[in-house]
Protein backbone atom coordinates (compact mmCIF):
# COMPACT_ATOMS: atom_id res chain seq x y z
CA UNK A 1 0.00 0.00 0.00
CA UNK A 2 2.60 2.57 0.91
CA UNK A 3 4.28 2.49 -2.70
CA UNK A 4 0.91 2.76 -4.56
CA UNK A 5 0.27 5.69 -2.51
CA UNK A 6 4.15 6.83 -3.02
CA UNK A 7 3.08 6.52 -6.98
CA UNK A 8 0.35 8.39 -6.69
CA UNK A 9 2.02 11.53 -4.52
CA UNK A 10 4.83 11.91 -7.29
CA UNK A 11 2.79 11.53 -10.29
CA UNK A 12 -0.42 14.08 -8.92
CA UNK A 13 2.51 15.92 -7.75
CA UNK A 14 4.49 15.97 -11.58
CA UNK A 15 1.10 17.01 -12.75
CA UNK A 16 0.77 19.84 -10.09
CA UNK A 17 3.78 21.09 -11.48
CA UNK A 18 3.67 21.02 -15.03
CA UNK A 19 0.13 22.79 -14.33
CA UNK A 20 1.89 25.65 -12.63
CA UNK A 21 4.73 25.54 -15.74
CA UNK A 22 2.08 25.83 -18.21
CA UNK A 23 0.39 28.88 -16.30
CA UNK A 24 3.28 31.00 -17.33
CA UNK A 25 4.29 28.82 -20.47
CA UNK A 26 0.88 27.89 -22.36
CA UNK A 27 2.45 27.90 -25.57
CA UNK A 28 4.66 24.58 -24.93
CA UNK A 29 3.21 21.57 -26.37
CA UNK A 30 5.88 19.27 -24.86
CA UNK A 31 5.01 20.58 -21.65
CA UNK A 32 1.05 19.88 -22.17
CA UNK A 33 1.56 16.69 -23.93
CA UNK A 34 3.70 15.63 -20.40
CA UNK A 35 0.88 17.30 -18.72
CA UNK A 36 -1.79 15.36 -20.03
CA UNK A 37 0.65 11.97 -19.63
CA UNK A 38 0.92 12.76 -15.62
CA UNK A 39 -2.74 13.81 -14.99
CA UNK A 40 -3.67 9.67 -16.96
CA UNK A 41 -0.98 8.41 -14.86
CA UNK A 42 -2.00 10.32 -11.21
CA UNK A 43 -5.56 9.00 -12.03
CA UNK A 44 -4.39 5.53 -12.51
CA UNK A 45 -2.12 5.36 -9.88
CA UNK A 46 -5.36 6.44 -7.88
CA UNK A 47 -7.60 4.00 -8.68
CA UNK A 48 -4.39 1.36 -7.85
CA UNK A 49 -4.81 2.10 -4.18
CA UNK A 50 -6.65 -1.07 -2.41
CA UNK A 51 -9.16 1.49 -1.16
CA UNK A 52 -11.16 4.81 -1.48
CA UNK A 53 -9.56 7.31 0.29
CA UNK A 54 -11.96 10.13 -0.24
CA UNK A 55 -9.60 12.69 1.07
CA UNK A 56 -7.35 12.58 -1.94
CA UNK A 57 -10.42 14.51 -3.56
CA UNK A 58 -10.04 17.04 -1.74
CA UNK A 59 -9.86 20.50 -3.98
CA UNK A 60 -11.52 18.88 -7.10
CA UNK A 61 -14.91 19.59 -7.00
CA UNK A 62 -16.44 22.15 -4.89
CA UNK A 63 -17.99 19.80 -2.59
CA UNK A 64 -16.30 19.64 1.37
CA UNK A 65 -18.07 16.13 2.64
CA UNK A 66 -14.53 14.45 2.78
CA UNK A 67 -13.59 16.18 5.68
CA UNK A 68 -16.94 13.71 7.44
CA UNK A 69 -15.48 10.61 6.14
CA UNK A 70 -12.13 8.59 7.68
CA UNK A 71 -8.57 9.25 7.41
CA UNK A 72 -6.41 6.75 5.53
CA UNK A 73 -5.24 5.90 9.08
CA UNK A 74 -8.51 4.93 10.08
CA UNK A 75 -9.60 2.44 7.99
CA UNK A 76 -8.92 -0.93 8.52
CA UNK A 77 -6.34 -2.86 6.54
Amino acid sequence: MNQALRNLTQAAFYADELRLFLDTHPGEQAALDAYRAAARQAAQAKQALPYAVNALDAGQNDEWDWTCTPWPWELEE
